[in-house]
């Protein structure tokens, strides 16, 4: 009844709880006012443990939510991307802390076909690298660099000197004592060079192109076995074989490039995940590197590549409204940092390296200005150490030409011009002035006030300064620098530079007053040893001291040609004094001078490397006829090669020769791919849509990346003038090997899904094509072992172009014949 009281009066019973609390509330007050302090404190302890349980709780929901949207995001990309290796993050409650932490798990996946693949290329670039045990062709390079190297010795490449550094501490790892000089090219290595080792570092890096082709495959969405095949025909081509066995730069220069392109693809797929800024780095420091492995035009063309990849994102990024403007400022903003300072941090910090390891004066220094030499130890530094640096009336000095490609001082003798040139023209007759490429005593002169007859320096010295009017006498003829408004000898366009001889029988106007110009002057303004760059400025004609670049005929001794020109900004017109000094007297210690102590005097790293840069593009362009440079548009079909070493004593030999089957059917792809797109946009315009759109925009993003790939490591060779060879084009090749895997995967999956058969008759023709390529690789593999001696009638066999030329002994033959006919 009690119940149902309650139930039926629902006031009634909460009347009666409310009661009971209250009792309940009077009883735990009367304790409370009864307890000590000690149960206050745990009372206290009590609602602040509740509390931090219900904070405790709110965490660890939202972690699990977090860490499950996480687990999901990650399955996602797994299934994706199975490279990637899957990430779990999970929350445990700790007993010490309340806040969560994550524990990372790592799952490993090995893919048995990249494996066996990766193997199979050690196996051949790996196989017998002892031989030959000769130097050969471009091995000179990274042989010339070690020893350079191992003596501190300053040199200069064409080349930059990522590759070379590589070399150098392999070399200091295994154990190179830095004797051998590596010159010239076929000489025998002595059995203390760890030729193993060395060369060990080049088939290392080639071996590397499978997995990074293997996954860039992948990436790019095509299948296991598509991948498959492009490592194949990698593996197996004799040119990149050949190229991968030696000390030689391509191979190191390959991986970096392909490692550019890889990390651009996964910082697509992962945009929007939290390796996206990783990534971006991973893809800069791979393309920084790529050109700094190889040749100086290499990297324009790597750049060019990816730039042009970055900036094709970004240009779609633009047009996403969903990206907020102000983020997506300070996205152009990273990427335009990372994309542009890193790459030139890792290539300026490749030159601090080589400085740093090559301090020492060498044989090489001629060609960098007077203040690098004197920056370098033991060279020009121990001439002009303790000359006095300030210029003043009366000092001796040399003048060199800063920028030139030849180094060149300012020159002069007692031989005159001819009266007459043998294109009529005549000549004033007067003492020439050259620049001459060697130091001589005719290369030294006296900066004279024109106020005063004296030539010597005066007490209290006077210091020139930039804007004096001065003379140049010439120290061993005593005849002033003088220009005049006659045609200079080779160059009618500009004026002749002469010293003045005065004749009694002509008026001759003497005009040798020249105003100095300081281009970097100081706060003194006075005119310094190595460190001014200075302009001569011919007072009447307002023109400059420079050279034309040209050499005089014979009778000038083919010297470079001196004249003045309107120009005055010209960089042929800077001038630096390289060697100084003071005749006379006890005054001389009253200058300034360099400290005695100093073994070489400091340059700015970036004032050198600007110079050394300038060096480098001056030797890549430099136009000198080689015997083995072809023409680019025979790279394609595979119409030239040049030989890397041959036996004396029988016909075994190595050539840069391609697999044709490999370097023919790849360039076919080509026109394939294009006549694929050509297809498909005509049936598109007839509204026939023979492949979905999906498709379509795979087809064309994939095979449009790796022609422009192909394109840019290619068609600039045809604009350069200088001496170009066939490993030029193996960069090229590469995409195209990419691009004709992509095709076969297209049609594989596209125009054989008709039927099961034909897909069958499909695959089985492709394994046919691989069979043959390896047939022929086995075919061509004794030019890139060099360790078979081939019959004359093999070579004759293996000639399948007129332009490959292989070696014949006449020797080797008749001693075969007498071999043949001896009972």
């Amino acid at each position: 009844m009690a119940m149902d009281n309650n139930e039926s009066n629902p006031s009634k019973a909460h009347d009666s709880h409310t009661s009971k609390s209250t009792g309940k509330s009077r009883q735990r007050k009367d304790a409370k006012n009864q307890s000590s302090k000690k149960v206050e404190i745990k009372n206290g302890l009590d609602q602040s443990t509740e509390q931090n349980a219900n904070q405790s709780s709110l965490l660890q929901k939202e972690t699990t939510t977090t860490s499950a949207s996480l687990h999901d995001r990650s399955a996602n990309d797994t299934e994706k991307y199975p490279s990637l290796a899957t990430v779990d993050n999970t929350v445990t409650e700790s007993q010490d802390f309340l806040l969560p932490y994550f524990s990372y798990k790592v799952k490993l996946e090995l893919d048995v076909m990249l494996i066996g693949l990766t193997f199979l290329c050690a196996l051949t670039r790996f196989y017998n690298l002892c031989h030959p045990s000769n130097v050969i062709f471009d091995e000179i390079l990274a042989g010339k660099a070690l020893f350079m190297y191992g003596r501190g010795i300053f040199f200069i490449d064409a080349f930059p000197p990522l590759a070379k550094l590589l070399y150098t501490f392999v070399g200091n790892f295994a154990g190179y004592n830095g004797n051998f000089t590596f010159e010239p090219v076929g000489t025998a290595m002595p059995n203390d060079v760890p030729i193993q080792a060395l060369r060990s570092c080049c088939a290392f890096f080639a071996t590397m192109h499978i997995p990074l082709i293997y996954s860039i495959m992948q990436q790019l969405g095509h299948s296991r076995s598509t991948a498959s095949v492009a490592c194949i025909l990698v593996i197996f081509d004799n040119a990149l074989l050949t190229q991968s066995r030696f000390m030689l730069l391509e191979p190191i220069l390959l991986f970096f490039i392909l490692a550019s392109l890889y990390c651009y693809l996964l910082l697509r797929a992962e945009s929007h995940s939290r390796y996206h800024y990783i990534l971006i780095y991973l893809l800069k420091y791979s393309s920084g590197f790529s050109p700094q492995s190889g040749f100086g035009i290499f990297f324009l063309l790597v750049c060019a590549y990816v730039e042009h990849l970055a900036a094709y994102d970004l240009w779609l990024l633009i047009a996403d409204r969903n990206i907020k403007t102000r983020k997506l400022w300070s996205y152009c903003g990273f990427c335009f940092a990372a994309f542009i300072v890193v790459p030139a941090i890792l290539y300026a910090f490749q030159f601090y390296i080589h400085f740093k390891m090559a301090p020492r004066s060498g044989p090489q220094d001629q060609l960098m200005s007077s203040k690098f030499q004197a920056s370098l130890k033991g060279g020009l530094a121990s001439v002009v150490i303790n000359q006095p640096k300030e210029i003043v009336y009366g000092s001796k000095l040399t003048l060199r030409q800063i920028y030139t490609n030849h180094p060149c001082w300012l020159h002069s003798h007692e031989h005159i011009y001819p009266i007459k040139y043998p294109d009529g023209r005549g000549s004033s007759g007067q003492q020439q002035v050259t620049c001459y490429t060697y130091k001589d005593p005719n290369n030294w002169w006296i900066i004279k006030d024109p106020k005063s007859t004296n030539q010597t320096v005066e007490t209290p010295h006077r210091a020139v300064k930039d804007g004096d009017i001065i003379q140049l006498v010439h120290v061993k003829t005593n005849r002033t620098l003088n220009s005049h408004n006659v045609a200079s000898p080779v160059t009618p366009t500009h004026q002749e530079v002469a010293c003045f001889v005065h004749y009694n029988k002509t008026n001759l106007v003497k005009q040798d007053l020249w105003q100095l110009k300081i281009e970097n002057p100081n706060a003194n303004g006075t005119w310094t040893q190595l460190n001014s760059r200075i302009r001569f400025i011919h007072l009447a004609t307002k023109q400059a001291l420079t050279t034309s670049g040209k050499q005089l005929p014979n009778w000038g001794f083919y010297q470079l040609e001196v004249v003045t020109d309107r120009n005055l900004k010209l960089d042929s017109s800077l001038w630096n004094v390289e060697e100084h000094k003071i005749d006379g007297g006890k005054f001389i210690i009253r200058f300034k001078q360099y400290n005695k102590e100093d073994e070489s005097i400091s340059m700015p790293f970036l004032d050198k490397f600007l110079e050394m840069q300038r060096i480098i593009y001056i030797l890549n362009f430099k136009t000198v006829d080689h015997e083995f440079a072809s023409d680019a548009a025979s790279w394609p079909l595979l119409k030239s090669t040049f030989i890397f070493w041959f036996n004396t004593k029988d016909h075994r030999q190595i050539h840069l020769l391609g697999n044709p089957i490999v370097w023919w059917i790849c360039t076919f792809s080509l026109c394939v791919y294009i006549a694929l797109v050509v297809f498909y946009m005509a049936l598109e315009r007839r509204q026939i849509y023979v492949i979905n759109r999906d498709v379509w925009h795979h087809f064309c993003y994939s095979g449009t990346l790796l022609m422009l790939g192909w394109a840019i490591h290619f068609v600039p060779y045809f604009f350069i003038w200088k001496n170009v060879f066939i490993h030029f084009y193996l960069p090229s090749l590469l995409f195209k090997i990419l691009l004709l895997s992509s095709v076969i995967d297209h049609i594989s999956v596209q125009w054989t899904r008709i039927s099961p058969k034909s897909r069958l008759v499909f695959t089985a023709a492709v394994v046919s094509f691989l069979g043959i390529i390896a047939h022929y690789f086995i075919y061509f593999a004794g030019f890139s072992y060099g360790n078979y001696s081939f019959a004359r009638e093999e070579l004759q066999d293996r000639k399948w172009r007129d332009d490959w030329e292989f070696i014949v002994h006449r020797q080797v033959i008749i001693r075969r014949v007498a071999e043949e006919i001896k009972p």
